[in-house]
């Protein structure tokens, strides 16, 4: 069962290896997100609500914004896809640790633990943990084992 186990936690450090890899993945393109622009833009362009018109024709800071919006968009949507595949991978991975130990826990039910035991020595260890029960309703045990057969 040792060896078992020591397979099992060996089979499972792996893959929670790679889940540990895929989440910092994650959390690094997460950190790394264009998405603050937008903030940024819908702030510029509030600033300019009022002639609006003339900031994105005129304006020398206006004028790129429309070509901007257009790039952010497309590095978003890529962005997006990215942490999309990596979930992906980090939901397989988990799956996976959930089969290894599912897995061992349908060996450890089938397999289990047998010992030998003299059934002589069984049935005098319940009679003596049992005694005290026994001698308060004055019950007699009467015993009849014959051996070998």
């Amino acid at each position: 069962m040792a060896e078992v186990a020591t397979s099992v936690l060996h089979n499972v450090g792996n893959v929670l290896n790679s889940v540990n890899v895929s989440a910092t993945l994650v959390m690094d393109l997460t950190r790394q997100s264009k998405s603050a622009y937008v903030g940024k833009v819908a702030a510029l362009l509030s600033t300019h609500a009022g002639d609006l018109g003339a900031f994105l024709t005129d304006d020398p800071r206006g004028k790129p914004i429309p070509l901007f919006l257009a790039d952010l968009a497309g590095k978003l949507v890529a962005e997006q896809i990215a942490i999309a595949e990596e979930l992906g991978v980090l939901r397989k991975n988990i799956e996976h640790i959930k089969d290894i130990v599912a897995s061992q826990q349908s060996v450890t039910r089938i397999s289990g633990v047998t010992d030998a035991v003299s059934m002589v020595e069984l049935v005098e260890d319940t009679l003596r943990m049992g005694r005290d029960g026994l001698d308060a309703h004055r019950i007699e045990v009467i015993r009849d084992i014959r051996r070998g057969q």
